[in-house]
């Protein structure tokens, strides 16, 4: 089992001796609590769980990784599942690093028992239903980095509440809830240019028990 810790830097490193990232994708392939979920390569993303797969650490691989974590496709029948799907049934929290800078299409769609997501400062897009159907996860801090939060990213989603959302310049749909309950929106903040289509600040539908404040 590989021991990670974060230097002062916030480069990853490897805790054992002699062991220098980035991780070879044998590396990767060797770890059963390890996958490679890059989009332009998948060894430039890793997901990194614990022995009893609660928790997932998302980290940038090596310095010419370009931080994008891949998609997968977004509806209930598919069998093309993240890790993070694929383990829906114990996953409870999530930390993606600095240097990941995408949350893929349905990345955690379906984790119905994750309660905490922790972002770092570098994500730009949190991409189609990546946490649709989360229906337990409870607070999440966007970080100011964030330019596009896509269509149905926390589709069916309950008691969410979601604070220092600050966005510059989306080009589209700039947030949008669907069939949520209970989801209060806290300290936000929308500077977007008045020509751009659909620049809604918050787009809700078919939901209920919606607070702005």
């Amino acid at each position: 089992v590989y021991d990670f810790a974060l230097d002062a830097s916030k480069t990853l490193t490897k805790a054992a001796p002699n062991r220098i990232f980035p991780l070879s994708v044998e590396d990767i392939e060797n770890n059963p609590l390890m996958f490679g979920i890059g989009k332009t390569k998948p060894e430039y993303v890793i997901a990194t769980f614990n022995e009893d797969f609660t928790e997932v650490t998302i980290t940038k691989n090596g310095a010419d990784s370009d931080g994008l974590m891949m998609d997968w496709q977004n509806v209930l029948e598919t069998t093309d599942f993240s890790p993070m799907r694929a383990n829906a049934d114990t996953l409870l929290k999530a930390t993606i690093c600095s240097g990941v800078t995408s949350i893929g299409t349905a990345a955690f769609y379906g984790c119905k028992n994750i309660t905490t997501v922790n972002l770092s400062d570098t994500i730009k897009d949190i991409r189609a239903n990546a946490f649709s159907y989360c229906q337990n996860l409870k607070s999440i801090t966007i970080p100011s980095s964030i330019i596009s939060i896509e269509s149905y990213a926390f589709n069916n989603c309950k008691n969410l509440h979601i604070h220092d959302l600050k966005i510059f310049n989306s080009p589209c749909w700039t947030v949008t809830f669907s069939n949520c309950e209970n989801i209060v929106f806290e300290n936000m903040y929308v500077d977007n240019h008045n020509r751009i289509a659909n620049n809604d600040g918050v787009h809700f539908s078919a939901s209920k028990n919606i607070v702005v404040r």
